[in-house]
């Protein structure tokens, strides 16, 4: 109980900061320089600095608090830009097969797609979880937060990426993994990696 009581007793005092934040700044206005005029007019200038500063930390820490909070959340990921959120596994293999042509792994994906095993971009997919050292993250079915899959879902043969889906060949309509997506600050290394990879 003690850290449900403990995340309540957050959120609680944390919503009653904001309400009374918000009902100051109704009232006198946003920002401490509003504030002085209508409240302390003949306030110095270094208490006046100082409360800025204050006002300024006191936002930054809010905000943080929300993207911290928010940017698991499958529905905010999709639109959070580098370097906070998440990219698709399929866009991500999408850039990574347009930067990786003339090496060996391109070719082989091309192959692969020629013999009518997978997509090419299936295939990259599929490494982008395999053959680098960036963790692939996806949502289960009927669950909202994000978690890192394992390596060995990807090193099994029956297991295939396709439409953002983690799939089993056997059972291709109940997917393992939902929303499959690697962190956007993670893309970069990870075009390196299948760069040099052997398959």
């Amino acid at each position: 109980m003690r850290p449900f009581s403990q995340a309540f007793l957050g959120g609680f005092l944390g919503k009653l900061a904001g309400a009374v934040f918000l009902a100051i700044c109704a009232t006198y206005g946003f920002g401490p320089d509003e504030w002085v005029r209508n409240i302390w007019p003949n306030m110095s200038e270094i208490v006046l600095v100082t409360l800025r500063g204050v006002f300024l930390v006191a936002g930054a820490a809010a905000l943080f608090s929300m993207w911290k909070h928010y940017s698991h959340s499958p529905n905010v990921a999709s639109w959070l830009h580098w370097p906070f959120g998440y990219i698709p596994i399929d866009e991500a293999a999408r850039i990574a097969y347009q930067r990786t042509q003339d090496t060996h792994f391109a070719g082989w994906a091309d192959a692969c797609e020629e013999l009518g095993d997978g997509s090419v971009l299936g295939a990259y997919a599929k490494h982008l979880g395999q053959c680098t050292s960036v963790r692939v993250s996806g949502i289960r079915p009927h669950m909202e937060h994000r978690e890192e899959i394992s390596k060995a879902f990807f090193n099994d043969i029956d297991i295939e990426v396709r439409d953002g889906l983690l799939i089993h060949r056997n059972s291709p309509s109940k997917p393992l993994y939902t929303r499959l997506a690697i962190r956007r600050q993670d893309l970069a290394k990870a075009i390196e990696e299948l760069k040099h990879a052997l398959i």
